[in-house]
């Protein structure tokens, strides 16, 4: 498996805020990515209240805060519910602290997080395979990922205290905690070494009446041309100019990259190793 989890950060449920947040309990690390899923339960009841910003404080120097999948609008209970995804890519080591922001006072917001190393580095979304996302249960499967990539479901529902579940076959579960203002879970797993369908039939939470959202993401492992390796935090702009070219030199000069190439890929241009 060529990534893996390094830690976890979990804000739970609160209500009548326009904003949360916390810290990760340790520095995130240059050259890993940052996964968090956020639920707001907006009391608006419009249909159009529940949209949150994602935002950061701390020392850590962050790409950009892209959004992944975002739920229907869903007025339930006069509450305007939606559930998002997020990812960016850590350029610097430093403390983390991710904010959910609403535009409203009267949200209940929750969300969890989860850093990762070993993905792909793209500051945009071409870091993602496929992303999917639906009301309940209707995300099932029929999605083909590539070899041992990274398949994150995650799932939120409408702080009725529902009960989360793991899904079959996948690791870890983190959770904001049973609440009755939101939650938000996050389960992921590998995706094995040959391509392989993943069914997201089981959602994150459990229970009935309960409005409920899944995500579904399969994230890219880095692009590794044979016979090199990646050192995180290093891109291919990094490596071209400190040289690193055979002894004795090539007869043909290094040569600068194509215009648009995606520093994610950490292709080495010209001759020479890592």
């Amino acid at each position: 498996m060529a990534w893996a989890q390094v830690q976890d950060l979990i804000v739970v449920g609160v209500a009548s805020a326009t904003s949360v947040s916390g810290a990760f309990g340790s520095n995130v690390t240059a050259g890993n990515r940052i996964v968090l899923v956020s639920h707001n339960n907006d009391n608006t009841g419009t249909g159009t209240g529940g949209v949150t910003t994602l935002s950061n404080t701390g020392t850590a120097v962050m790409g950009t805060w892209n959004k992944i999948t975002q739920g229907p609008n869903v007025v339930a209970g006069g509450f305007s519910e939606v559930s998002t995804t997020w990812t960016a890519r850590v350029n610097a080591t430093g403390t983390l602290t991710p904010i959910t922001t609403s535009g409203h006072a009267t949200s209940q917001l929750s969300y969890v997080a989860r850093e990762y190393s070993g993905l792909h580095f793209a500051d945009d979304l071409t870091c993602v395979d496929i992303s999917a996302v639906a009301l309940a249960a209707s995300v099932n499967g029929g999605v083909t990922t590539g070899a041992n990539e990274l398949v994150v479901v995650g799932g939120t529902d409408d702080g009725v205290s529902g009960t989360p579940t793991v899904a079959a076959g996948y690791g870890h579960f983190i959770f904001s905690g049973s609440s009755s203002a939101c939650e938000s879970g996050m389960e992921d797993k590998d995706s094995g070494a040959a391509a392989s369908t993943v069914n997201s039939a089981n959602p994150a939470f459990a229970g009935t009446g309960i409005v409920k959202y899944t995500h579904i993401i399969i994230f890219k492992l880095p692009v590794v041309l044979a016979g090199q390796s990646i050192a995180p935090g290093r891109t291919w702009q990094r490596r071209y100019w400190k040289g690193h070219r055979q002894t004795p030199l090539p007869l043909s000069p290094i040569v600068a990259p194509p215009s648009g190439v995606d520093p994610g890929s950490q292709i080495v241009f010209g001759y020479g190793s890592n």
